[in-house]
């Protein structure tokens, strides 16, 4: 029972780490800021400006002044959308939890 629930869980990710760069690329809105993992195991981090049917154009900072760099599918390992919202609400609820943690100890102690 647990590892047919373990398989459950885990197979959107292993559905999304099947998937081409060119796939992932297509799933991802123009705008989004992006982190692209090459062949070479370098990564770059930028905003996806425009998707091709080869390539695709990402806006990155190089020092202090800013790049489109043109990025093959076939020198992609993978491209990862950042998920600003995600973030937020895990500290939101990191937050929440510290709090109610507090709250339960403090009560626990005035018990006594």
């Amino acid at each position: 029972m647990t590892k047919s629930l373990i398989a459950l869980l885990l197979l959107p990710v292993l559905l999304r780490a099947a998937s081409t760069p060119a796939e992932q690329a297509a799933r991802i809105p123009p705008g989004s800021t992006i982190t692209v993992h090459l062949l070479d195991r370098t990564h770059l981090q930028g905003r996806l400006l425009q998707i091709r049917a080869d390539d695709f154009d990402i806006q990155t900072a190089r020092g202090n002044r800013l790049e489109i760099v043109t990025i093959r599918y076939a020198d992609a390992r993978s491209l990862k959308a950042a998920n600003p919202q995600l973030r937020r609400r895990l500290i939101g609820l990191i937050i929440a939890g510290g709090l109610f943690g507090l709250l339960i100890g403090t009560a626990a102690t005035g018990l006594d």
